[in-house]
């Protein structure tokens, strides 16, 4: 029987397992992505005339951090589409030591025998760095995130899994007001907790879904350049719940080359406190910010050494439904003598060239660069480097 039709003659045993896990996932993911379905609301939507800088940094981390838990979902998964695909007809060897034909009723059954009866526990630290140069306005941005995840096959067909991290955000600006230039200084601190889920359909075909949940730190700064004068001083807390749905689908070509095809789906709703800047002592109200962002991906792998060393380049398009205000506060003067001068993109493209690597049947090590393109007055890069164990 082909590895195809096996897994097919698996589908009516795991639906189900299916209805009630992967379904439990996407239902709450769904309730993170809320009505409506496609959000146009503006940054800070209750006060149009605060700046951008934690709305950007904060969803900015948010969409990091979802991007990375997309990706191990993905990394658990293609490491069984790579042990089929680049295998060939070839055994493949599970963590016991038993030797598995993908496709037959082995050790567990199928070709992801590594991971249906064993525990995988991965981490991962990612980077992304921003800089913004609209007119009167340059910015600097930094964002670190730390993740620890686990995940486990609980039937054939479906992953489940958990993770927790810490994401860090912060942006030195100088904004050239027409009284002056005006140091800032924005810092965010995020704890977030998220669950997430995969059905494999075939051996072409899986649908991913996580939801999570997430509380929000931040404080900011601001100096007078010309006096050194402090005329900005406040934090606040707040959190951001997020949800994402997506599809990929896997051809593999010529034996050693994997090409894979993505869709998904983000929105991340984020509440802030009242602000009361200890400086002015003026109290601005709760502020909030709600993004969608649909992603179209593309990537191709090429394997060597049997499937151990696999680099791979990709690109992936970004379409965000809420406005991406970047600059000085609306309405503000800058020294230009011009107003509301801000960039406004939706829309970003991203380039990613990468490797895993498979020391070992149960360990994978990956890293990948990314450049984000497409956008006017930024520019951005980052990466991540991500660890993964089979117990």
């Amino acid at each position: 029987m082909s590895k195809t039709g096996h897994i097919g003659g698996r589908m009516g045993k795991s639906m189900k397992s299916f209805s009630k896990l992967f379904g439990l996932v996407a239902f709450l993911a769904a309730i993170g992505l809320g009505s409506p379905a496609m959000a146009q609301l503006s940054d800070f939507e209750d006060d149009p005339g605060a700046s951008t800088q934690t709305d950007a940094l904060i969803d900015q981390g948010t969409a990091l951090a979802n991007r990375t838990i997309q990706g191990r979902t993905q990394g658990a998964i293609k490491t069984g589409f790579y042990g089929n695909f680049f295998g060939g007809a070839e055994a493949v060897q599970n963590n016991d030591g038993l030797t598995v034909v993908a496709g037959t009723d082995g050790h567990s059954g199928g070709f992801f025998s590594d991971f249906w009866s064993d525990v995988a526990v991965w981490s991962n630290l990612s980077s992304l760095t921003i800089d913004d140069t609209p007119l009167d306005f340059e910015a600097d941005s930094r964002i670190m995130s730390g993740l620890i995840g686990m995940d486990k096959f609980v039937t054939e067909n479906i992953l489940v899994g958990a993770v927790v991290g810490l994401t860090s955000g912060d942006t030195d600006a100088i904004a050239s007001l027409a009284g002056g230039q005006v140091s800032l200084r924005t810092d965010t601190k995020t704890h977030l907790i998220s669950v997430y889920g995969a059905y494999v359909l075939n051996d072409f075909v899986y649908f991913d879904a996580a939801f999570g949940v997430s509380d929000e730190e931040v404080s900011t700064t601001g100096i007078t350049v010309a006096t050194g004068n402090l005329n900005v001083q406040n934090d606040t807390t707040g959190s951001t719940r997020f949800g994402s749905v997506g599809a990929t689908v896997a051809v593999p070509f010529e034996e050693v080359w994997l090409m894979t095809g993505n869709i998904s789906y983000l929105r991340s709703i984020t509440k802030l406190g009242a602000i009361r800047d200890n400086v002015s002592n003026v109290t601005i109200g709760g502020q909030g910010s709600d993004s969608a962002i649909l992603t179209l991906g593309t990537q191709v792998a090429r394997a060597f050494q049997g499937g151990s060393f696999v680099p791979y380049a990709g690109f992936a398009f970004e379409k965000n439904y809420q406005d991406q205000v970047i600059g000085l506060p609306l309405g503000a003067a800058g020294a230009s003598g011009l107003t509301d001068q801000q960039t406004n993109d939706q829309s970003q493209g991203i380039i990613t060239v990468g490797l895993d690597f498979f020391p070992a049947d149960n360990l994978s090590v990956s890293m990948e660069g990314q450049r984000f393109v497409m956008r006017d007055s930024q520019k951005s890069w980052g990466g991540f480097f991500n660890f993964r164990y089979n117990f």
